[in-house]
């Protein structure tokens, strides 16, 4: 198996972990009537749903708190969008890549073969704030490191362990959001032949989330936070065709990755401020499925150290499955047999559909069997989401 394909596999298989890093960036949701069309806004949703609460002659008694804070508030908190939180429920897939792909080209590979490898990804997210959800821009950061094996000279299997880190906060001030990911991957690659490559991968990733909710209010800012934890199982694979043209490169692949990622319910605790304007939040399940086509140019360089391969990849990206949702949630406030009597419809935006990726990077293949890679990603074209992603990496092959 050619450098160019083994290095494409550990690149895009890191890189595919970084990428969901901020898959989740689960948040304070925000609350919408159920059944409008267009939905409510946060803060229209908020006050119709205590409105019809505490006007009633017999008010739940656990209910009684936040109603009593909604009075003296003057019946209509101050920047209702606020009180009803930032919603990130909304952006799960593809449009939360953030790394793309590389290869190069070199020296072939004897079977059998081990190589050792990492990568360090750094990147920056932004989103636009929508009716329903608020805006924000942060930074992910992260680690990957792994092993894998030629078990012929067509078939190599690997492992790879990653954590990263996505840091952000929301437009206005009204909070911010830690989500830190550590995933573990399988992945395999079979050289079908000389010019065609398919590779798959499998994994799993643990979170932990973290976010602050700032509330103002007429009376003042308060402030709500939450910690929750999740899950997600990913898996994709890649097709690749490539064909050598004197010391040029062309290449073409189709991806299909896909994503089933679950959060636990949590409720919100007050942290700044004493108030009952918390909420609670069930358990959620997520799936998202990204299809992406893309070609590529790539050229073999030699040098007097060894061979030095820049290339450019431009690739068309459609998610499928992430849908609006709409997520039935309660006032932390209230009793668990209370919250299923009261409860409010939670919407989503939906994904938006089409976007691209543009990816800038060279590759060098090293004396010793060493490679280094740097690889550029741009995401846009996408309404609600722009990234881009820095991926440096090294290889070592005994």
């Amino acid at each position: 198996m050619d450098v160019q394909t083994h290095d494409k596999t550990i690149i895009r298989t890191t890189a595919t972990l970084a990428q969901w890093t901020t898959v989740i960036g689960l948040c304070c949701v925000a609350m919408s009537a159920y059944g409008q069309t267009p939905p409510a806004t946060p803060g229209e949703a908020f006050n119709e749903i205590l409105n019809s609460q505490c006007t009633q002659a017999n008010v739940l008694p656990s209910l009684v708190p936040l109603c009593v804070e909604y009075a003296s508030d003057d019946g209509r908190p101050d920047a209702g969008a606020d009180v009803g939180g930032q919603n990130n429920l909304g952006t799960l897939g593809g449009q939360n890549q953030t790394a793309g792909r590389a290869d190069k080209s070199g020296p072939i590979f004897q079977a059998p073969t081990w190589s050792v490898f990492g990568s360090v990804n750094i990147g920056n997210r932004q989103r636009s704030t929508t009716r329903l959800e608020d805006g924000y821009e942060g930074d992910v950061i992260g680690a990957a490191m792994g092993v894998d094996k030629s078990i012929s000279d067509k078939l190599v299997a690997g492992i790879v362990l990653g954590q990263f880190q996505f840091d952000a906060d929301f437009d206005l001030g009204v909070g911010s959001m830690e989500t830190e990911t550590r995933s573990a991957a399988l992945f395999l690659t079979y050289n079908h032949s000389d010019t065609s490559t398919a590779s798959l991968y499998f994994g799993r990733d643990s979170i932990d989330l973290e976010n602050v909710r700032n509330i103002n209010v007429v009376s003042g800012t308060k402030q709500a936070s939450s910690n929750t934890e999740g899950s997600q199982n990913v898996a994709g694979i890649n097709v690749y065709f490539h064909w050598p043209l004197d010391a040029w490169v062309v290449g073409a692949d189709l991806s299909i990755d896909y994503v089933d990622a679950k959060i636990d319910g949590f409720d919100e605790t007050s942290t700044l401020g004493n108030t009952t304007y918390l909420l609670s939040y069930p358990d959620q399940d997520i799936e998202s499925l990204t299809l992406s086509t893309g070609i590529e140019v790539a050229y073999n360089a030699s040098m007097s150290w060894g061979v030095l391969v820049p290339r450019l990849r431009l690739a068309y990206m459609r998610e499928t499955e992430n849908e609006a949702r709409e997520v039935k949630s309660s006032f932390a406030v209230l009793t668990d047999s209370d919250k299923e009597a009261v409860s409010f419809i939670v919407t989503t935006d939906a994904a938006d559909k089409n976007f691209f990726a543009a990816s800038l990077g060279a590759s060098a293949v090293l004396t010793g069997d060493w490679q280094l890679f740097l690889d550029a990603t741009t995401f846009t074209g996408n309404s609600l989401l722009s990234s881009w992603v820095i991926n440096v990496g090294i290889n070592k092959s005994f």
